[in-house]
Parts: structure tokens; C-alpha cells; sequence
């Protein structure tokens, strides 16, 4: 589905830092990584699902949701064009 390519996943983990009042340095140092590597990993539209879970885990947050709602939301929309399509 095309939808879930308009999802940056690096604005949502930013999102969500910011949501639960964590900084970069905190993810940083849960990731035993530098603070300039958070900064690349925030700045790309795609994070390898390794890295997005371990991510999730430690900020406690379910983040596939986010495309359940899209995936969702994309499928009302193809059925409502089906249901215009249709011809009485």
C-alpha cells in the first residue's frame, strides 16, 4: 500500500520523545549509542524494523499501531470508491 509510504518514521519516534518529555541524549544513552547517531536515525523516512522495535521497547509505546489506523483508513477509502464505482 502506498499510504505507508508517507509515513516518516523518524518524526514519529521525535513525536513521541517529545510526548513522553524524553530527550535524545536519554534515547542515546538507552541505545548505548552517541547523540549524533539519534540524529541520523530521526532525520530518515525508514528505520529497519530491528532498530523500531528496539526503539518501541524501550519507550514502552506500541508504534505499529500507527499503521493499523493508516491501513484502516485506507481501506475505508477503497471501499467507499468501490461503492461509488458501482452502477444502479
Amino acid at each position: 500500500m502506498f499510504i505507508l509510504n508517507t509515513i516518516h518514521e523518524g518524526k514519529l519516534v521525535k513525536q513521541r520523545l517529545k510526548e513522553e518529555g524524553r530527550s535524545i541524549t536519554w534515547l542515546a544513552n538507552k541505545l548505548c549509542c552517541h547523540v549524533r547517531t539519534i540524529y541520523k536515525i530521526l532525520s530518515k523516512k525508514h528505520i529497519t524494523p530491528d532498530l523500531m522495535l528496539q526503539i518501541a521497547t524501550i519507550l514502552e509505546w506500541h508504534v505499529y499501531h500507527v499503521y493499523d489506523e493508516l491501513i484502516e483508513k485506507e481501506i475505508e477509502r477503497k471501499r467507499e470508491k468501490e461503492r461509488n464505482k458501482r452502477c444502479y
